[in-house]
């Protein structure tokens, strides 16, 4: 089983790609959505997903500085950046 968290900060494509992982296959399971950055980071320390889906562009923490956040940490997730 794969753990996602989702961060973008459009409702629509949060719910499109949402709905796109959970089509993905019983493999992926979503086990976060969030509007920005921030609440994506505290979500991964409440959650710790194998993946991050985020969007480059979002109000206050961005994708870019939430993904370079994550690798100072050195926390092992995969990101991917849309």
């Amino acid at each position: 089983m794969y753990t996602v968290l989702v961060a973008e900060n459009e409702p629509w494509v949060l719910k499109g790609i949402v709905q796109m992982v959970k089509a993905a296959g019983e493999e992926f399971e979503v086990v976060g959505a969030c509007s920005n950055g921030d609440e994506a980071w505290s979500m991964i320390h409440e959650v710790w997903p194998m993946l991050l889906i985020t969007d480059i562009m979002m109000p206050g923490l961005d994708g870019l500085s939430l993904v370079k956040r994550l690798s100072e940490q050195r926390t092992s997730l995969v990101s991917i950046i849309i």
